[in-house]
Order: structure tokens, then C-alpha cells, then sequence
């Protein structure tokens, strides 16, 4: 059995997708039943997904375990101005922006107003799968994988000065990867450590760009347009992807150490390492070469355009984590608090940045200083938040069966969960040109288990269903544009009334089964 359950490891491990993100676990939590009680467990949880949220807690699972769940969900934002209609939820385009392309922002003209569209924001749709080996009473190790339902992975660059939500506008739609073991000092007391497996990727793109055009096209009378015909060539494209890893290390101690009084009180500690890769810039060289046929007595003339132009943005970032968490756990009922310490205030968001030192642009031998439009400057300016979440579930006693059913299932259980929780927003008051939007989110759950024991001959331990229902309520919040900023014109984002306004809701439900062996 032992044997079996390596190799499904190993396979799980090899098979991880290697540009992963722990952003689903952060906005969500990991596991069917930590997710019932607003992702509590950092002290009593020993299920194979605890790997991410405190791997020295796999100490108390007794069995080798399987796990395997999904989730689905949906999102409503509110509307950046006061709405037009709420049934249906109809949003007035009052962000101003250059939608012509003409240099300019005009408030009267119908383009210049940006209108964000539904589909920018995925539905946050998923799937968890996890394993656990126990060793002897010692060791534990374990391996879990958080997957975007549709797709492997999305990733968005926007503009700054456009409102958006970065916590929630695609870092669930990321694959997670999370590894991890705990080791017994002594019975009750633990230590784990490991890590999530993520990557750094660089995109080199040239292409050789070809332009054909007549004297007699060049001299045409009339409005007709100029007869062009261009050949592109994509010599060479790259993309170089190497993996990293950010550590997760952890304590759980059952204070039952101390006392037999005090057994199922838990405590546990885990620290969980930052992410901070940037995305090294991506590099679009352009060799054009413009051909003009019979240019009078020259012939043909040949003008070449060569322009290169370096553009980055930065991303995979998961916030440095600490966090520690208290419980109590006993056969007929678990309740937790968690407490944990996020470092926000590192966050560069996925913005595009176009580096103006490294584009250049040369016509034939004449040197070109271009300037850059719409590549928005902005120096990040986060801050730190503290989430605070507490949940807790009641056992009764099972149900011991009898007749065939019973002959099958021997008992059946059932466990009723609540949970709790807590965090402020990472966006300081937008009142310049940015307009990052996050909102204090409160986060309510309820979830359902049905267990059994040993029902089938290929498992040797509990088998349970559990399902869950999360909302997080994004808390009302409205920002007042400083009108100093548009001294000098409208800038591209602007507010029509000099406020953004920004909440929402966000619902999400699933289940998992788990298999103990």
C-alpha cells in the first residue's frame, strides 16, 4: 500500500506544472473542510492539503490520505460610478480615457470613454488534489496541486490609471504546486517545512518586417489609399521558463505534552517566504525595411527602420506570510483562530512597464529619441494587512448501521462547520492618477462533512464527503480624486465625477472526498 501511494506521489510531483502560484490558497484556502471554517487549521488540521497551510500539522494524521476536490464560483463587482440599472447590473462608462488614439482625452466624445468588460474578471472556477504519506510515526510527507478549471494559467498586464482589482482579477486563474513533510521530535510536537514550486519566465521576440511600394503608388491622386504590401518574417522567438521555489517552514505542538488535561489544545506557528520574481523584460526587435520601386533616375530605393524596444512587467508575487493560529480539538468538536501577518506593502502588480532607456529607434543612419504613450509611471505604495479568521465544527456522535448497509459502511457521521473572517485592504486612498481597487473583505463559510470508516476493501481508514459555501463580501469603498491632477488636461483613468467607487461580492462552493489508507 505504502508502495503504491509513493508512486502516485512521485507522479503527482513529476506531473506539477512548473510556473505556479499560491495566490488560490491565499484569497481562498486549501482543503474541503479548512475552507468550511474560513481556512482555519494552522493549529489542528492534518489533512493532506495542510502541506501549504502549516506542513508541521501532517504530524497528527494517522493514515496515508487522498484527496480530490473542485469548486465553482462566481463574482459581481460593483460599478466604478452609480450604476444605470441593478436588474440587470448595467454600468455607465464615466472613466475617461484616449479611446481614439489622438493624444487627447475629450469628455464629450463618445470613444474617450473607457467601458470594462465582464468577461476581464474569470469566474473563479477550481480544483484541488493532494496526497499524504505517514511513515511509521515520525514522518509525513505530502504533495497538493491547486488548478484553474479552464484553463493552465492567465495572466493580465493593465494600465495603472484604468480601475482594477488586483487581488482578484486573475490571481485565482494560477496552478499552485506544494510540497512539503513533518517530522516528530516528540509525540505531539512537530516541525515541518516546504515549498511552493513557482517560475520565472523571459519572452525574446524579432521579427524582420518587409514594405513594398511604388513610385506610382507613391504619386496616386485622389482619397484612395496608399498600396502597401508588408512581409513579416518572426526570426527568432523565445520564450525561457526555470523554476524557483519559495520555502514554507512550520510548529505544531497538542499541548497534551504537558498535560493529559490539556491534550487536543494545538498551537502552531508557520512562516510562508515571499515571491517577488520579476519578469525579466521582454525584448521586440523590429528590422523594417521600407522598399520604394523606381524612385525616378535612383531606382530602387531601400529605407531601413530598426527599433527595439524593451517592455516588463512584474508579477508572481505572493506576500512574505507569518502566521500562528490556537485550537482546540476533541472527538465531538474543533474550534481555531488564526492570526496571520501579510506583507502587501512589497506588491508590484501586474503592470506593464516599458523601459525607455533601452528603446530606440534608428531611421537609416538617423537616430530617433521615441516618445512612449500610454506606458503609465507609477511607484507602488502598499501597505501591510492583518487577516484574523475563526471557525469551528460540531461531530456528533455517528450513526452505527446495521443490515447490509451497515454490513458496508459500519458507521455513518456527520459534521456541521462555520467559519469567520477578516482582512483590510492593501490600497491606500487613490486619489492621484492610479486606481487600484481593494476592498476590507469579509469572509463568511458554512460547509458539511459525511463521513464513514473503512468502507471499501482497498481503504483502511476514514472516508468523508465534505462540502463547503464561502462569500466574501468586499466592504463598500469610495476614492476622491484630487482635482490638482488635471490641471494640465485630463489624464487617461479620470473619473467623470471625481470619485471611484468600488465593492462587490464573491461567491464560491465545492467539495471534496478524501480517501485514508
Amino acid at each position: 500500500m505504502i508502495l503504491r501511494l509513493v508512486c502516485i506521489l512521485s507522479l503527482f510531483a513529476a506531473l506539477a506544472p512548473g510556473s505556479a502560484a499560491a495566490n488560490p490558497a491565499d484569497l481562498f484556502g486549501l482543503g474541503a473542510p479548512s475552507m468550511g471554517r474560513a481556512g482555519t487549521g494552522i493549529a489542528t488540521d492534518s489533512d493532506a492539503l495542510s502541506v501549504w497551510r502549516n506542513p508541521a500539522a501532517l504530524g497528527y494524521s494517522q493514515f496515508h490520505q487522498v484527496s480530490l476536490g473542485m469548486h465553482l464560483g462566481w463574482a459581481q463587482y460593483r460599478c466604478f460610478d452609480d450604476p444605470i440599472s441593478t436588474s440587470p447590473l448595467l454600468c455607465p462608462a464615466s472613466t475617461l480615457a484616449d479611446g481614439d488614439r489622438d493624444g487627447r482625452i475629450d469628455p464629450a466624445n463618445p470613444e474617450d470613454r473607457w467601458v470594462p468588460q465582464s468577461e476581464d474578471y474569470p469566474a473563479p472556477h477550481g480544483s484541488q488534489l493532494a496526497v499524504s504519506i505517514a511513515i511509521r510515526k515520525f514522518l509525513r510527507i505530502g504533495v497538493g496541486l491547486s488548478l484553474p478549471l479552464e484553463r493552465l494559467l492567465l495572466i493580465q498586464t493593465e494600465d495603472p490609471y484604468l480601475p482594477y482589482y488586483p487581488r482578484w482579477k486573475s490571481r485565482h486563474q494560477r496552478p499552485g504546486v506544494h510540497l512539503g513533510a513533518s517530522v516528530r521530535i516528540v509525540d505531539g510536537l512537530y516541525v515541518g517545512v516546504g515549498a511552493s514550486i513557482l517560475a520565472r519566465a523571459r519572452l525574446d521576440m524579432h521579427f524582420t518586417v518587409e514594405a513594398r511600394a511604388s513610385d506610382e503608388d507613391l504619386n496616386q491622386e485622389g482619397e484612395g489609399d496608399l498600396a502597401v504590401d508588408f512581409v513579416v518574417n518572426p526570426d527568432d522567438i523565445r520564450v525561457d521558463v526555470r523554476p524557483t521555489i519559495a520555502p514554507i517552514a512550520g510548529v505544531a505542538w497538542d499541548l497534551g505534552t504537558l498535560s493529559k488535561n490539556l491534550s487536543g489544545v494545538r498551537i502552531g506557528v508557520v512562516y510562508r517566504h515571499p515571491v517577488k520574481l520579476r519578469v525579466d523584460p521582454a525584448v521586440v526587435s523590429l528590422d523594417m525595411y521600407g522598399i520604394v520601386d523606381d524612385v525616378g533616375s535612383f531606382g530602387d530605393v531601400l529605407i531601413p527602420l530598426q527599433a527595439q524596444v524593451l517592455f516588463s512587467y512584474l508579477e508572481w508575487f505572493t506576500p512574505r506570510q507569518v502566521a500562528g493560529g490556537i485550537g482546540v480539538d476533541r472527538p465531538r468538536f474543533q474550534v481555531a483562530v488564526d492570526v496571520t501577518w501579510h506583507q502587501w506593502s512589497e506588491l508590484v502588480p501586474a503592470v506593464a512597464v516599458v523601459d525607455s532607456e533601452g528603446t530606440d529607434i534608428d531611421i537609416a543612419l538617423v537616430g530617433l529619441d521615441p516618445q512612449v504613450q500610454n506606458a503609465r509611471p507609477f511607484t507602488p505604495d502598499f501597505r501591510d494587512t492583518v487577516s484574523v479568521v475563526a471557525g469551528g465544527e460540531i461531530r456528533p456522535r455517528p450513526k452505527i448501521l446495521k443490515g447490509k448497509v451497515g454490513s458496508l459502511f459500519r458507521e455513518l457521521g456527520v459534521i456541521f462547520r462555520l467559519g469567520y473572517g477578516y482582512e483590510s485592504s492593501f490600497v491606500r486612498e487613490q486619489t492621484a492618477l492610479t486606481n487600484f481597487l481593494d476592498n476590507p473583505t469579509h469572509r463568511i463559510t458554512a460547509g458539511l462533512g459525511v463521513t464513514t470508516f473503512n468502507p471499501f476493501d482497498f481503504t483502511e481508514g476514514p472516508v468523508s464527503l465534505d462540502l463547503f459555501v464561502q462569500a466574501h463580501v468586499l466592504q463598500r469603498r469610495i476614492h476622491t480624486k484630487d482635482e490638482a491632477w488635471i490641471a494640465d488636461g485630463i489624464p487617461s483613468g479620470w473619473p467623470e465625477r471625481g470619485v471611484v467607487d468600488s465593492g462587490g461580492v464573491v461567491l464560491i462552493g465545492g467539495g471534496a472526498i478524501s480517501l485514508g489508507f
